[in-house]
């Protein structure tokens, strides 16, 4: 009958509907990709406030979970510890420059030759240093030892201290390339015996850079309230690095990190930029050795040896940029502009429970295969016009 005639479809019809299906996979894959961007991002616990607005967060470490910081208030620095929001002050005799955690709590740096361990609310100094002498960086190997950068006088030193080393706990000064050196920040291995030492330098030549500092990385190497040993393993033409982080991985040292670059550093002292990884405002390690750098506009980076470089955001609690940010074991602790801070879990990185994102990313890359197999079976057995 004429009522069952079928229409075959014409050509440019048929060129439509064989198209189709390709243009649904196009979709697909860019919806997806879609989705996957808007979901890849790390939780966080809920922002808490510090200090008020107008006290600004100089430094900070965490100890099991209790923190320590240096802030300071109209100019006044001061140290306060902290569980959670509540912040208590410590008292000192001298300002604070600087705090790094210790076996048993946190090393304290500051003006008149002040050092001094933490526990609790007990204050212990160690009274080696002259009361002219400024702290720049302390770090204690133990309550007995650690490495200390210093002014005296107008020149910037690094030594180690062990205090049972009598009657002299005070090594002699490392012997520096140059007098124009400035010395900023130090980190120590677990070992007690190899350091990381950053700086800035007038001195080298720099042609590709037009500031007359630096990224300038030392590697130190001393037995305890010995005389420093230092070798110079870079001077790079970007800005100087804000951030020295020794790891455990077996084999790398340590990484270092400034505004605009990042490094993985060798154990014998050989500095390799990381692929793909920009630097940023501020970094940190987690337990296991994965580094976080923080940017501006609410993103991080993170990089480990087994997974490279990765990106994700994190939404900060005002829309401020973070300022610092302090690894306690698996947690990361960020503190912002405004003195807010948000409490992050590096376990959650692999976790699609908490964050979607990896599980968009499994479910959609499974769609993508199939659907890629479908059409290759299809154009196997039938050529492009069975798509």
């Amino acid at each position: 009958m004429a009522g069952d005639i079928k229409r075959t479809p014409t050509s440019a019809e048929a060129d439509t509907i064989q198209w189709m299906p390709i243009a649904a996979f196009i979709g697909i894959l860019l919806i997806g990709a879609g989705v996957i961007q808007s979901s890849n991002g790390m939780p966080t616990e809920a922002a808490i406030d510090l200090f008020s607005d107008d006290v600004e967060v100089l430094d900070i470490a965490y100890s099991e979970s209790v923190g320590a910081a240096i802030v300071s208030n109209n100019g006044v620095k001061a140290l306060h510890t902290f569980e959670g929001d509540v912040p208590s002050p410590i008292p000192l005799d001298s300002s604070p420059n600087s705090i790094s955690s210790s076996p048993t709590g946190w090393f304290i740096g500051g003006d008149d030759g002040m050092l001094a361990h933490i526990i609790g609310e007990t204050v212990t100094e160690v009274d080696i240093l002259a009361s002219t002498d400024t702290v720049i960086d302390a770090v204690a190997v133990d309550n007995r030892s650690g490495w200390v950068i210093i002014q005296r006088d107008s020149e910037i030193q690094l030594r180690t201290f062990d205090l049972d080393q009598t009657p002299t706990p005070l090594s002699l000064a490392a012997a520096l390339p140059s007098d124009e050196i400035t010395l900023t920040g130090i980190e120590v291995d677990s070992t007690g015996t190899i350091a990381l030492v950053r700086a800035t330098s007038s001195s080298f030549s720099n042609p590709i850079s037009s500031t007359s500092s630096g990224e300038v990385l030392f590697m130190a190497s001393a037995s305890k309230g010995s005389q420093p040993d230092v070798t110079l393993i870079q001077h790079g033409g970007g800005h100087p690095y804000h951030t020295l982080m020794i790891s455990e991985h077996d084999e790398i040292l340590g990484y270092a990190v400034s505004k605009d670059s990042a490094v993985m550093i060798s154990d014998t002292g050989v500095v390799r930029p990381i692929t793909d990884l920009e630097g940023g405002i501020a970094a940190a390690l987690d337990s296991d050795c994965r580094l976080w750098i923080l940017h501006e506009e609410q993103s991080i980076s993170t990089y480990d040896m087994a997974n490279g470089v990765d990106s994700m955001r994190i939404d900060s609690p005002t829309g401020e940029n973070p300022r610092m940010v302090s690894s306690d074991s698996s947690l990361l602790r960020i503190v912002y502009d405004d003195s807010s801070a948000l409490t992050l879990d590096t376990n959650d990185y692999t976790d699609p429970l908490a964050r979607p994102g990896l599980l968009f990313d499994a479910v959609f890359l499974t769609i993508v295969l199939g659907t890629i197999m479908i059409l290759g079976r299809n154009f196997y057995v039938m050529g492009l016009d069975a798509w």
